[in-house]
């Protein structure tokens, strides 16, 4: 295998230091590290957040149920035709008072927030616990996998940014042994220099 003059040139280099080899192997190695190792960070922290979260969403639907409830009253907003999936959140909306009969047929009032446009006497989902408190929908499995995904990529990151750093203390540290190193030699041959040799 022939070597480039480039290559020749670095290696019989009298200014290169041991310190400059160690500090481009530990690069290397960070570098390969942060291209290699972030997205398996990334990849096992999402994957983790995911499947917790299928876990938790899981229970959720064990532990509630969705009722059909009646408006007792308006709710505000503009008449539209309301979308049962949307109408158990509306979002910014004042809560309304509804009624619903619970699976131990007591009848129960509370208020909820439901989608625009309804009116008294239309019905709307409300999800309930098996206490028959209102609560809130159980996680979807679109959250879980939004939600797995934004950790997967906040872990790569993390793990990224960290040996990235790790990579430019390195640096800084071979950096400052070197100034030292040259501050030491300027202190040896300094005072000589410009004068004429005797």
């Amino acid at each position: 295998m022939r070597t480039t003059p480039h290559r020749r040139e670095w290696r019989g280099n009298p200014l290169r230091r041991r310190s400059d080899r160690v500090e481009t192997w530990v690069g290397l190695v960070l570098v390969a590290g942060a291209a290699v190792g972030a997205p398996a960070v990334g990849w096992g922290v999402g994957d983790a957040v995911h499947t917790s979260l299928l876990h938790t969403a899981q229970q959720e639907r064990a532990e509630r149920h969705r009722v059909a409830a009646v408006l007792l009253e308006d709710a505000p907003g503009v008449s539209s035709p309301a979308d049962p999936e949307t109408a158990d959140s509306g979002v910014n909306a004042p809560p309304v008072l509804v009624r619903w009969t619970g699976r131990d047929g007591v009848e129960r009032t509370a208020r909820v927030q439901v989608g625009a446009g309804l009116v008294a006497g239309d019905t709307t989902a409300v999800w309930v616990d098996r206490g028959g408190r209102v609560a809130l929908p159980p996680l979807s499995r679109a959250q879980a996998e939004a939600y797995g995904i934004v950790a997967g990529i906040g872990g790569a990151g993390a793990a990224g940014g960290l040996l990235l750093t790790l990579r430019w203390a390195v640096h800084l540290r071979f950096e400052r042994q070197r100034l030292d190193a040259w501050e030491q030699e300027w202190r040896r041959v300094g005072p000589d220099w410009g004068k004429r040799p005797t």
